[in-house]
């Protein structure tokens, strides 16, 4: 599962307290966040072959373009309140796996693993929480991938008898 995907659910406790008294939001959950917080960092590297105006910005042929698909998925002019994890939104046009021909065709299947995965976890730990402050959770540093270093976590098992 995306690092990110269970960390933020364990930083924002409404959040999780949300999914774990309704499972149906899994899907959406999984989508907003993705979006939130996507593992893939940069887009594939592009070259521009001519001019390009970009807002106030003229970016002249042969320059390197380096495309934050995370930035997009914080685009508050396509997601509104961007920058609030909301296990209700419904968010469309998440870059998380790329977009449009260079969307990854793993995706069906990555979804599915991870929501699997975070069903399983809140149903078989339904009191999982962070082990240390958020502000404590180290983050490899990288500019192409987002993750941890470790995701510390308690958690008390269901007796299964």
């Amino acid at each position: 599962m995306e690092a990110p995907v269970s960390s933020r659910l364990l930083t924002h406790p409404g959040e999780l307290a949300k999914l774990r008294g309704d499972l149906s939001l899994m899907p959406a959950a999984v989508d907003e966040l993705m979006r939130f917080d996507s593992a893939a960092q940069v887009g594939t590297f592009r070259f521009t072959t001519a001019k390009i105006q970009v807002g106030d910005v003229v970016i002249p042929p042969d320059q390197l373009l380096v495309l934050s698909w995370s930035s997009g998925n914080r685009d508050s002019a396509h997601f509104p309140d961007a920058d609030r994890l909301d296990l209700n939104r419904h968010p469309s046009g998440i870059m998380s796996f790329g977009y449009g021909l260079h969307r990854c065709i793993g995706v069906p299947l990555a979804k599915m693993q991870i929501e699997i995965a975070l069903t399983r976890l809140l149903t078989r730990y339904p009191d999982l929480r962070l082990a240390v402050e958020p502000g404590e959770i180290r983050w490899e540093d990288s500019s192409l991938l987002r993750s941890l270093v470790a995701l510390p976590v308690s958690v008390t098992p269901v007796n299964r008898a």
